[in-house]
């Protein structure tokens, strides 16, 4: 270098120039480095967005797996308890009400359809007017004092009781009371 070139300032001689250089490159490659930098930190939040958004997809989809798989297990119970109650129903052959009904009302009109007889029952007293015969859940209220007609099977069951009735007065004389 030359000595004018000495006396100039810093800025103007070839060695300014080269530093300035430098020194604006090297600015440049920092901001370059941080625009990768800063690229990549986007990048990434980027790819942890992704991954979370695709955790939170899978969960859904376990979700909605697993309450379709308690579904499935809820209706499955529900059948097997229903065959349990049809076996253990099938295994007591219970009768429903309305069978029960049905079973009454035709032995009812059995008894009915068969063969009749006139009867007269004797009053106890004044307040004595009538006597209940129930067969097969079927009742059949019969006046006293006067001659009614009655199915054969309601005037066997009078007669039995009568006959038992007469047995309990004939052994309450035979009846030892014990202190």
């Amino acid at each position: 270098m030359s000595r004018q070139s000495e006396k100039l300032p810093a800025e103007l001689t070839a060695t300014g120039e080269a530093t300035a250089a430098t020194e604006s490159a090297s600015q440049s490659e920092e901001a370059a480095a941080a625009a990768e930098k800063a690229a990549a930190e986007k990048a990434a939040a980027a790819a942890a967005a992704e991954k979370a958004a695709a955790e939170k997809a899978a969960a859904a989809a376990d979700k909605k797996a697993a309450d379709a798989k308690t579904a499935a297990e809820q209706k499955k119970a529900a059948k097997a308890e229903e065959a349990q109650a049809a076996a253990v129903k099938a295994a007591t052959n219970v009768p429903s009400d309305a069978m029960l009904q049905r079973i009454e009302n035709n032995a009812a009109a059995q008894v009915n359809a068969g063969p009749r007889v006139t009867i007269f029952l004797t009053p106890q007293s004044k307040e004595d007017k009538r006597v209940e015969v129930i067969i097969n859940g079927h009742s059949w209220k019969i006046k006293k004092g006067e001659w009614v007609s009655v199915p054969q099977d309601v005037a066997t069951v009078l007669r039995q009781s009568e006959k038992v009735l007469e047995e309990n007065e004939r052994l309450k004389g035979d009846l030892m009371v014990f202190n």
